[in-house]
């Protein structure tokens, strides 16, 4: 599972030596994420256009 950090988190995640790393590890907030579809090119690794992250029309 991916982290997502806030940018100013960015430099206190690198140094994972600090105790205050877990603090971190928190849910990402409302809000944050935008999600959407996209065309089935995107798993295709050999298909390098940025157009396979853009939003398509579903019928749902």
């Amino acid at each position: 599972m991916p982290v997502m950090l806030e940018p100013q988190h960015g430099k206190q995640w690198i140094e994972a030596g600090s105790p205050d790393t877990a603090k971190l590890l928190l849910p990402i907030g409302d809000g944050k994420l935008h999600i959407y579809p996209v065309s089935t090119q995107v798993n295709n690794p050999r298909y390098v256009r940025r157009d396979c992250i853009e939003e398509i029309e579903t019928d749902s």
